[in-house]
């Protein structure tokens, strides 16, 4: 038990107040101690202050001890709150759910962002809200589900998150490519990942293997980023040459697997393009979007396309620098470590054989993809789980106008359909049969890689 202290001017017991320069000196009462202020001031030293709050849990692996708790938070409120579409602004909606429920929520719900001019911090507030509303179903705007009388909140607190939410959403808007006119997904989200970077204290005098060192001692690395190889392997000695460089999205181009008579048969349309004159874009707005001026090549699946994508290719007349011969050799390529989150983005802007547009064709995925067979040194689980997915609602085709939707699952399971301010819940039928334009796949059971961050180059090295 704590001992009784003595007040240091009266001699009595139980002294209750200390000096609070100090935090040394013990007195009964606030009399007693400007009584003895005189004789005791000459002695009295402040403490040192206390060391500031590391906040700044972003690189150098100081957020490993969080990794655990981050990639395994769960949402089980549902995926309910829409963001409003600022005008041609569904491209960026998109993205921004997706990063909502993704891994990377789990590490910002956790820790602390220096700052706050940085997409970091405004990302981390963003997700800090939407997961609030979830718990609490908040139905204020700009995600607004239900009417007035099914809030609860006062009319100051409803205007007060109003404004609040349309700063945040402007912010997030002005830090990227937006700029009033329909813009793409995947450049946003590839947009917001080096943004990301940027915040997490990246020096700009890092080049070369640094910097893909510096990049892979991050979050956003821990989360999206994943480490490709390649090889070239002699026929003559067997020496193998690889080279790894880091990846934070995977590009599938639907033109994987394709032949020349494929193309001339999408080719052949006798449709009027609906951008060469008002007749035919009303045409095609009553026949819907998704609809095609050409008929779609023959469908394919997610898991044909990465087998396609890491194929095995024959390089001849190869130097090799082991046996110094030339010869034949296979350049092989595969996943040196895999991602916590796979971000896929299926290219369908091809320009082959003067074939331009969406190349609208159907690419059908599962819930679950295993990534053992495209790995180099495959692990004992490398089992993904997908929960959301962006598709690209055209029109005839085109690549400049249409729509961007999003479905995302949470962890109950169920499957929700965020279109802007709309969300309502899908079943997985619904899903499977859509055309995906990105794909986000989430490691059944993360995996913590350590990965010590670079020495910072000193000036004038």
């Amino acid at each position: 038990m704590e001992t009784s202290k003595t007040c240091a001017y009266c001699s009595k017991p139980d002294a209750l107040k200390i000096c609070g320069r100090c935090r040394n000196q013990p007195y009964c009462s606030l009399e007693c101690q400007r009584s003895d202020w005189r004789r005791h001031k000459a002695s009295c030293a402040p403490l040192a202050p206390p060391p500031p709050r590391r906040t700044n849990r972003l690189h150098k692996d100081a957020f490993r001890p969080f990794a655990k708790k981050a990639l395994s938070k769960k949402n089980n409120a549902g995926c309910r709150v829409g963001l409003r579409n600022e005008g041609n602004t569904c491209y960026l909606t998109c993205v921004l759910q997706c990063l909502t429920y993704s891994p990377l929520a789990g590490y910002l719900l956790e820790l602390d962002v220096d700052g706050s001019n940085n997409m970091m911090a405004e990302l981390q507030s963003h997700i800090r809200k939407v997961w609030k509303r979830n718990e609490l179903l908040s139905r204020t705007e700009p995600s607004r589900i239900g009417s007035e009388e099914d809030s609860d909140d006062s009319a100051e607190t409803v205007q007060a998150c109003k404004t609040e939410d349309i700063d945040v959403a402007r912010s997030l808007l002005k830090r990227t490519l937006h700029n009033g006119r329909m813009q793409d997904a995947h450049e946003a989200l590839v947009d917001i990942q080096a943004q990301l970077l940027e915040s997490c204290g990246a020096s700009k005098s890092l080049t070369g293997k640094a910097l893909a060192e510096w990049e892979r001692s991050t979050i956003v690395h821990d989360v999206f980023g994943s480490d490709l190889e390649q090889a070239c392997v002699c026929s003559a000695c067997g020496f193998r040459s690889p080279s790894t460089h880091v990846e934070m999205m995977l590009m599938l181009n639907a033109t994987l697997g394709l032949r020349d008579e494929d193309f001339l048969l999408s080719a052949e349309s006798s449709m009027e393009k609906p951008w060469e004159s008002r007749s035919a874009t009303r045409e095609a707005l009553k026949r819907g979007s998704g609809t095609s001026p050409r008929a779609p090549p023959p469908p394919t699946t997610v898991e044909e396309l990465l087998k396609l994508y890491f194929s095995t290719e024959t390089i001849d007349d190869y130097a090799c620098d082991e046996c110094h011969e030339r010869c034949r050799c296979d350049k092989v390529s595969g996943f040196r470590t895999t991602p916590n989150c796979l971000a896929t983005y299926i290219d369908r802007q091809p320009q082959y054989n003067q074939l331009f547009g969406k190349l609208n064709r159907v690419v059908t995925f599962s819930e679950t993809l295993d990534l053992r067979p495209f790995c180099v040194e495959p692990g004992s689980d490398e089992i993904y789980r997908l929960y959301a997915v962006v598709c690209h609602l055209d029109v005839a085709g085109s690549t400049f106008f249409g729509h961007y939707v999003c479905y995302v699952r949470d962890d109950r399971e169920r499957w929700w359909l965020l279109d802007d301010e709309s969300v309502r819940p899908v079943g997985w039928d619904a899903v499977r049969r859509v055309n995906p334009y990105m794909l986000f796949y989430a490691r059944a059971r993360p995996h913590l890689v350590f990965r010590a961050a670079p020495a910072r180059p000193r000036e004038g090295e």
